[in-house]
């Protein structure tokens, strides 16, 4: 049977190039090359059919089998957004009820939201160790493409809030730090600042602790004269 000659055709972003060859079960190949420079043999009848449109290099429309929600950077991109927009998300606490946002290029909304995230990281080039992370620059400020890097996870461990130092009374601590002066458990006083309180709060509301059996008694730090 007489193959359909494809020489010169355009199948997605493949362009057919010479025929390669017919297999045993007389299926034919041909020789193609894709936009971006990579070559391959490909069957007619996928060619013809839709089944393959690029080398990879291409991504497919939004929610089809094998498309962009298949890109490793998808889910990380997918996380952001819920955590900085979904109040039911367990990370909104700390990101979108903290002031945290998605600029409007990566945002959920904008159509090409992940498209332009993806442009955006890859220019950061490729994540030199396996664990690489990306992490906010600046702590407080949003996710942006001049406030985002690839980090490791100590590096994104120091930059959390709780490792930051805070002014008070023109003195500098850290949050350990605070923690010893007042007389109030670090891990307690991290836990308060992950949820958002001012550092005052966090280190003047008083704790209340076991220190019977029977019961629970309520024990009052003792307090610091810390100017609001």
């Amino acid at each position: 049977m007489q193959y359909q000659n494809l020489t010169g055709s355009k199948f997605g972003y493949w362009t057919v190039k010479n025929h390669s060859h017919k297999d045993k079960w007389g299926n034919h190949y041909f020789g193609c090359v894709c936009d971006c420079g990579e070559t391959g043999v490909i069957a007619a009848c996928n060619l013809r059919s839709g089944k393959t449109t690029s080398c990879g290099c291409k991504p497919k429309p939004m929610g089809s089998k094998g498309g962009i929600s298949r890109h490793p950077l998808y889910r990380k991109w997918s996380a952001m957004n819920e955590r900085c927009n979904n109040p039911q998300d367990a990370g909104y606490i700390y990101y979108g009820a903290s002031g945290i946002k998605v600029c409007e290029e990566w945002h959920k909304s904008n159509p090409d939201g992940f498209i332009n995230y993806k442009r955006d990281i890859e220019r950061l080039g490729s994540p030199l160790q396996p664990d690489m992370q990306i992490d906010r620059i600046n702590n407080n400020g949003d996710y942006a493409p001049d406030n985002v890097r690839w980090a490791s996870r100590k590096t994104q461990m120091n930059n959390r809030r709780c490792n930051l130092e805070f002014e008070i009374n023109g003195e500098t601590k850290t949050l350990k730090q605070w923690a010893e002066v007042v007389g109030i458990k670090y891990s307690t006083l991290r836990e308060r600042i992950m949820r958002n309180w001012g550092i005052i709060k966090a280190l003047t509301k008083p704790v209340q602790q076991m220190r019977h059996k029977e019961g629970y008694e309520l024990r009052v730090l003792s307090y610091v004269k810390i100017a609001a």
